[in-house]
């Protein structure tokens, strides 16, 4: 007797699951940026987890913490389902914070980088951003070289549109559409998953 577990087709990507988290991000140096926390939590149910991002404020020159994952290899391995796929899914909240707002980008390979600025609740909830509603985003340029002289931000020269089998990265951002008298409050982030369907 054995067990088999059978994964039924489906036009969903995973780009970032808590419960399966691997090592593939790109985190701003602490040494050059606003200090922020990471942590993994964990519930009794072992299917439930979430990643939490906090920050005690965001008064600095650059008023932004911004982070990556990397998903360049999730795109390749699943490239046939593409086809079907037309927006992004975010399950996330804002935790002990009443709102959040929060950045949510997909990097393309060419240095591009289409998001869209969503806002969170202390409830969990999964939003849809279809692709057709992402809008050009300057890219945060991590892991930051020392010394800092190089600019926090890109703007990519290339004309190309947005392309889901180009997808490199997930950029993930606290701070913009934030508003500037806001800057000195705690911000907060807990992320469950990221997936394209």
């Amino acid at each position: 007797m054995y067990e088999t577990k059978l994964v039924q087709k489906e036009p969903i990507i995973v780009l970032f699951d808590a419960v399966e988290r691997k090592n593939n991000f790109l985190w701003p140096n602490q040494w050059n940026a606003i200090k922020y926390k990471i942590e993994s939590i964990s519930y009794k149910n072992p299917s439930k987890k979430e990643l939490r991002i906090s920050t005690d404020n965001l008064i600095a020159k650059i008023n932004d913490v911004s982070f990556k994952i990397l998903v360049g290899d999730i795109i390749k391995r699943e490239n046939r389902q593409l086809e079907s796929i037309n927006s992004m899914l975010i399950s996330a909240s804002s935790g002990s914070k009443k709102t959040q707002k929060v950045q949510i980008a997909l990097q393309l390979k060419n240095g591009k980088v289409f998001g869209n600025t969503i806002l969170l609740t202390s409830e969990k909830k999964e939003i849809i951003i279809p692709f057709s509603e992402l809008i050009e985003v300057p890219l945060v340029l991590l892991p930051r070289p020392y010394p800092g002289f190089q600019p926090y931000f890109f703007q990519s020269k290339s004309k190309e549109k947005f392309n889901a089998s180009e997808i490199g990265a997930v950029q993930i951002s606290i701070g913009p559409g934030i508003k500037k008298e806001d800057f000195k409050n705690p911000q907060e982030v807990l992320i469950d998953k990221i997936q394209l369907q």
